[in-house]
């Protein structure tokens, strides 16, 4: 059929152009499923993260409850205590900054400074994954846009084609 779709300005080089633009837009689209597994991973990671920080922050919570609750308790309010901790991931990141801070000048039953290292290395894990997580999600955001403009050009191009073949064999012949 390219003899007649060429009078119909439909060439070789029009179709495979068509042809190599498919293929390219089928791997662009194995690339942003790839991209969503990635940034589903990282979110995995972002949750157990901020799990096991919130566990060692419970931690100091709990150490900080034994030794003022009951002798000084206005000092509960330098641990958060009573405070949603993970209420949102900039504040989570706050509370545990301030906790590490405080830490610094003050000595809790059980809270080492291991514990303490651990605590700004759990804030690092976090940090890390969230920038993991965003990242992530922008590749498969740009990748998905990407794909949906190769889509769209394809779409049009093969209508052209669709065009030319209906008007050089009508349906009604």
């Amino acid at each position: 059929y390219a003899t007649a779709l060429a009078t119909r300005d439909i060439t070789t080089q029009f179709i495979t152009t068509l042809m190599a633009d498919s293929k390219t837009a089928r791997n662009e689209i194995a690339n942003a499923v790839q991209s969503t597994t990635t940034k589903t991973g990282a979110t995995l990671t972002g949750g157990t993260a901020e799990a096991t920080l919130m566990h060692a922050l419970q931690e100091v919570q709990a150490a900080a409850r034994q030794k003022y609750a009951r002798s000084d308790a206005t000092k509960l309010a330098d641990y958060f205590i009573g405070e949603p901790l993970n209420e949102n991931i900039p504040l989570l990141r706050q509370y545990t900054q301030g906790i590490i801070e405080k830490l610094g000048t003050d000595t809790l039953p059980g809270i080492t400074a291991d514990k303490v290292t651990a605590l700004t290395t759990l804030l690092g894990n976090l940090n890390t994954a969230l920038a993991s997580q965003g990242a992530a999600q922008g590749g498969a955001t740009t990748t998905r846009t990407t794909v949906e403009t190769q889509t769209d050009s394809i779409t049009d191009r093969r209508m052209v084609v669709q065009f030319a073949a209906d008007a050089h064999w009508p349906y009604h012949i």
